[in-house]
């Protein structure tokens, strides 16, 4: 999964997200039309952690925090939410 994103992001290395990974993608719970710009977008997107929206929800619950960064970039990305 990692080799096909960086082929797909990088001029060097070109490529398409190949079916199998893109299975994996969606097995995973991750929208895979959202996956590219996702991971493209990551560091700015995310603070000190990342995952579905509930588990972003769960992070900040458990460290007693109102909020965690990524919550909305998460609701588009992953399909399921649990």
């Amino acid at each position: 999964m990692i080799d096909t994103t960086g082929r797909c992001l990088r001029n060097d290395k070109r490529g398409a997200i190949h079916p199998e990974t893109e299975k994996l993608i969606i097995r995973l719970g991750i929208d895979p039309n959202q996956w590219l710009k996702h991971v493209q977008s990551y560091g700015r997107s995310y603070g000190d952690s990342a995952g579905s929206r509930v588990s972003l929800l769960q992070y900040a619950d458990r460290f007693k925090r109102r909020w965690s960064k990524g919550i909305k970039v998460s609701s588009e990305c992953y399909l399921r939410t649990s």
